[in-house]
């Protein structure tokens, strides 16, 4: 998990104690967490307003509420970039209006090994970059670089997943993404070519 992580660096950067609430749920496609009638949205709804209620019932001041979105390879190859778009920009509507969510950071985790041509990952990873250009709310925070490799430790075996290491990095990563947001409004500029 990359939680660990991302709460010690939010902490380190901003000064201020992190709750993580981990709704998150493996091997899941997009649409599995569309809102309308659907068990994972509500279960993620369930545990966010616990979370707020325990907050309020200890007198604890609430200064952001985030949403981390991590999610991707379930998606690669079976889901084209247009029908990805229209369920990630819905569900961080939804989010947004009926959690109380203020922004949806993102990270796109697995990826096909030939990530650089591969046009089975860039489906996804186009989806979200033009979010990202078009959504005040949506702020792709991080993504599968290709400097993860299995030689480096970063990449499992199935050079698909990321290790404890990658994803060490990627909640140091989500983290400079939440503080250079709450200092300057701004979202991270990535380098590599993805068309959109």
């Amino acid at each position: 998990s990359m939680n660990p992580m991302l709460g010690k660096r939010i902490k380190e950067l901003t000064g201020h104690d992190v709750i993580i609430v981990p709704a998150a749920v493996g091997n899941t496609f997009i649409s599995a967490w569309q809102r309308e009638e659907n068990a994972l949205y509500t279960r993620a709804k369930q545990m966010w307003q616990e979370a707020i209620n325990y907050c309020n019932a200890h007198n604890i001041t609430i200064a952001n509420k985030y949403a981390h979105w991590l999610q991707g390879e379930n998606d690669a190859g079976g889901t084209e970039t247009d029908g990805y778009y229209v369920m990630l920009n819905e569900l961080v509507d939804d989010l947004v209006s009926d959690m109380g969510v203020e922004k949806v950071f993102a990270t796109r985790i697995g990826y096909d090994p030939n990530y650089t041509s591969s046009p089975i990952s860039e489906k996804i990873m186009k989806a979200q970059k033009i979010l990202n250009f078009n959504h005040p709310h949506f702020i792709l925070s991080s993504i599968a670089p290709p400097t993860f490799t299995y030689a480096n430790g970063k990449m499992a075996g199935d050079l698909t997943h990321h290790t404890l290491l990658g994803l060490n990095q990627i909640g140091e990563e989500v983290a400079a993404a939440i503080q250079l947001h709450r200092s300057t409004g701004g979202k991270p500029s990535f380098t590599e070519n993805v068309a959109s």
